[in-house]
């Protein structure tokens, strides 16, 4: 009995890339990497956080959306980290560069004025 499953364009073209690779058919491929990934969990052989390194290698495409807004979550926090740079603002803002920030509320901003 077979099931349809719906791909997004770039998993499926790297699904498609290693079926051929590996000579195996698309649905062989997917039930393979199923198969491998099942097992890895139910015994353990990786931890939770050399998993997350190893999925944080993927390229960012191929990732779920809730894990690519994960990471893009991430990259603003360390951004917003970061020391204003007032050379870099001006820079941009001479460019006319559009700059945004948030205020206090949290609420987008047109830094670029």
């Amino acid at each position: 009995m077979s099931n349809a499953v719906k791909l997004q364009g770039p998993f499926y073209g790297f699904i498609r890339r290693e079926a051929q690779t590996m000579r195996r058919s698309m649905p062989s491929q997917l039930e393979y990497l199923a198969l491998l990934g099942y097992q890895v969990e139910r015994k353990g052989l990786l931890s939770k956080e050399k998993i997350g390194e190893l999925l944080a290698e993927l390229p960012y495409d191929l990732l779920p959306p809730e894990v690519q807004r994960a990471r893009l979550d991430a990259a603003f926090e360390e951004l917003e980290d970061l020391p204003q740079n007032e050379t870099l603002l001006a820079d941009l803002k001479a460019r006319g560069e559009p700059v945004s920030g948030v205020d206090s509320s949290g609420e987008l901003i047109d830094k670029s004025l």
